[in-house]
């Protein structure tokens, strides 16, 4: 768990006078030199707003810096050729003096959470500010500094160091949050905030991964109002959650949305209200594009996918396309509305690359529906409301190369108007009742198919799919693998629909599958039981193992220290000590809670499936 706290740096006078002032020279620069604003503005401005003093220093010794760079290896970063500063924002920068309200907050902050027994990685994006928060630091705290011109050996010494607790804490640039793990960490600081969500995420995924012992990561927020660091960086990171949950799931979303957040943000010709404005309607795009797929499974059987859950029972070729829903059933479900609608149409051309839907009031509603449910904002329905009202064609493309190389809008289960197909009550829950299917592996015969969702809670959780498939000719329960080959044709939308057969008990060979997967129920309770059992004194085991490993390094720390006859920090060690004993009993009750698993299993489909040769 990520417990954020948002710390609000209040400016005093003369430092918010210093960066209103060298913000409008940054502004004038651009223009002086005809290049765009968000070009030559951004490397000065974030510097300003991650550390004051820094950007006061380089404006100060302006004549010593030419052409130096400040950078760590970013893909976003230019370099900053700083001029000749105007005479205001020199004036205001000798008099802005050694006052650093930012750090103080830092430093208030910091200091609790290193006593408190945590070791804490501090992020900034410049090599100055790591200097100046080093030379600051340095003589309270144990630290050390990592960022790109720290070669590999220095590296991974220093984390040798930091993770046997030599130091408290690490200051870092960009570069280690790549490729390095900190699990041993319980605390991050952004001194500043990057700029792509993705880059947090990366920050706190050092800290945030397998082998955290602590129940909740500490992640300070440190952010200035008044600048673009919080005016709009904050915010964007606020509304998409990264301080509080991994986003990892965003990355693509975000990569192809941050050039126009970007643009919006160092657009200085825009009013505030038309930059807001902007801004809200990205981060509600955003937002939207995370709704779709859960809605998807819960209103259409056909489009069901478990991508949430970890799919242990299904045949490997389904496992490895990836491929859970396809373009074939979201055209199902467009066609299904249109056909529900008088008047509607929705056809496929004949190269199979773009669908056409043409609506009606009734579908106009409908979208409304996704609009006022919040699904969807006004902006994205708007334009297919009106074309649905004036019975207008909608062509959206069927092939997602063809749509990133022309910029057509492509068909996916995030479109407005699946969601709105979605709203209409049964327009896809049973589709095929009896279906169609061709294998190479199983007997052609007439089977009937039960498919369950088998949940095992426990130490390990699981989810799989489980069949039972009965032979309707024999009337028996077959040992083919009939219910795998229906899923993976699900799957790869190769289900064709079959006339229904007359005459069949199929009351029968109901009760014969829900017996057989009754039986399988309580024999794989008991194997899962014994396996859980097992897993959970196996974990008992190395948890005392652990905790004995690091209340003997604390205790030869504790040694050391009284060798030296450093014994005012001898109780910082101590609370460590009592730190790991409250963490090995934490963590024995969650793994006691977890010894006694459950095995639910719950039929989610039946059919009758007609197998022929392929």
């Amino acid at each position: 768990m990520r417990e954020a706290v948002p710390i609000s740096v209040e400016w005093t006078d003369p430092e918010a006078e210093f960066y209103a002032a060298f913000e409008r020279w940054q502004i004038d620069r651009a223009r002086a030199l005809r290049l765009p604003v968000g070009f030559v503005t951004q490397m000065p401005l974030r510097l300003a707003s991650t550390c004051l003093p820094a950007a006061r220093d380089r404006v100060l010794n302006w004549r010593d810096e030419l052409g130096d760079e400040d950078l760590d290896g970013t893909d976003d970063d230019v370099s900053w050729d700083i001029t000749s500063p105007p005479a205001e924002v020199l004036e205001l920068a000798r008099s802005l003096g050694e006052v650093d309200t930012k750090f103080d907050a830092f430093l208030a902050h910091l200091r609790p959470v290193v006593e408190s027994g945590r070791r804490v990685l501090v992020f900034t994006f410049s090599r100055r500010a790591l200097a100046y928060l080093s030379e600051r630091l340095s003589a309270g705290f144990r630290i050390a500094v990592m960022h790109g011109g720290v070669g590999r050996e220095a590296r991974h010494d220093i984390m040798r160091r930091f993770r046997d607790h030599d130091f408290d804490v690490l200051l870092a640039s960009r570069v280690a949050s790549e490729g390095l793990d900190f699990e041993f960490c319980s605390a991050v600081v952004n001194y500043d905030l990057p700029w792509n969500p993705m880059e947090v995420e990366q920050r706190i995924g050092r800290v945030d991964r397998f082998g955290q012992i602590e129940e909740k990561i500490l992640v300070l927020n440190f952010h200035t109002p008044g600048t673009i660091e919080s005016d709009i960086i904050e915010r964007v990171h606020q509304r998409i959650g990264v301080f509080t949950d991994s986003i990892g799931e965003l990355e693509p979303i975000l990569q192809s949305r941050m050039g126009d957040l970007r643009r919006a943000m160092f657009d200085f010709s825009l009013t505030e209200p038309e930059r807001e404005r902007r801004l809200s309607e990205m981060l509600a795009a955003i937002e939207e594009q995370r709704l779709a797929i859960d809605d998807v499974e819960v209103a259409a059987s056909f489009l069901s996918s478990t991508d949430t859950a970890e799919i242990d029972g299904l045949e490997e070729d389904l496992l490895e396309s990836g491929r859970y829903i396809g373009q074939p059933e979201l055209v199902h479900l467009l066609r299904d509305w249109a056909a529900g609608a008088p008047g509607a149409r929705c056809e496929v051309d004949s190269g199979g690359t773009h669908l056409t839907l043409r609506g009606n009031a009734a579908m106009e509603l409908h979208l409304r529906g996704v609009q006022s449910a919040g699904e969807r904002s006004r902006t994205e329905v708007d334009v297919l409301a009106k074309a649905m009202l004036d019975e207008s064609d909608v062509v959206l493309c069927l092939d997602p190369e063809h749509a990133r190389k022309t910029g057509q809008h492509l068909l996916s289960a995030t479109n407005p108007l699946v969601r709105a197909a979605l709203r209409v009550p049964g327009s896809s829950q049973a589709r095929f009742g009896h279906i169609g299917v061709k294998s190479s592996t199983v007997t052609p015969g007439s089977y009937f198919v039960l498919v369950a969702v088998a949940r095992w809670v426990g130490l390990r959780p699981s989810v799989e799919f489980w069949t039972a498939a009965v032979d309707l000719d024999a009337g028996v329960l077959t040992s083919e693998d009939v219910g795998s080959t229906v899923l993976v044709a699900l799957a790869e939308s190769q289900l064709e629909e079959r006339e229904a057969r007359i005459g069949v008990d199929l009351d029968a060979s109901l009760g014969q599958a829900e017996r057989s997967l009754r039986q399988r129920h309580e024999e794989e309770s008991h194997r899962r039981q014994a396996m859980n059992t097992a897993l959970v004194e196996s974990r008992r085991i190395s948890l005392r193992e652990t905790h004995a490993r690091k209340v003997a390094q604390i205790e030869r720390r504790i040694e050391t220290l009284r060798e030296r006859g450093s014994t005012g920090v001898i109780h910082l060690q101590e609370a460590q000590r009592s730190n790991q004993d409250r963490m090995l009993r934490e963590a024995q009750e969650r793994l006691e809670q977890s010894l006694h698993g459950r095995m639910d299993v719950e039929t989610i489909a039946v059919c009758v499936a007609e197998v022929t040769p392929e």
